[in-house]
């Protein structure tokens, strides 16, 4: 069977996601649930998160710094 991901691509673990988002391995449980942010199931009841992935996830969800000036 042929793989699909190229051997460059590097898998990250809900705990390593977790670490680098700064937020609990729940947090990063209840976006893949909610199919908020992308994941691979390897196995029943592993997960993981292909970090170019993850990394265009965060990019995506940026938002412009806040510098004091109101819109309205």
């Amino acid at each position: 069977m042929e793989s699909t991901l190229a051997p460059t691509r590097q898998l990250l673990t809900v705990r390593e996601t977790a670490a680098r988002l700064a937020i609990s391995e729940k947090s990063v449980r209840r976006l893949i649930g909610a199919g908020i942010m992308p994941s691979v199931r390897v196995s029943v009841g592993a997960v993981r998160i292909e970090r170019g992935e993850l990394d265009d996830w965060i990019s995506e969800r940026r938002t412009a710094p806040d510098d004091g000036w109101s819109s309205s």
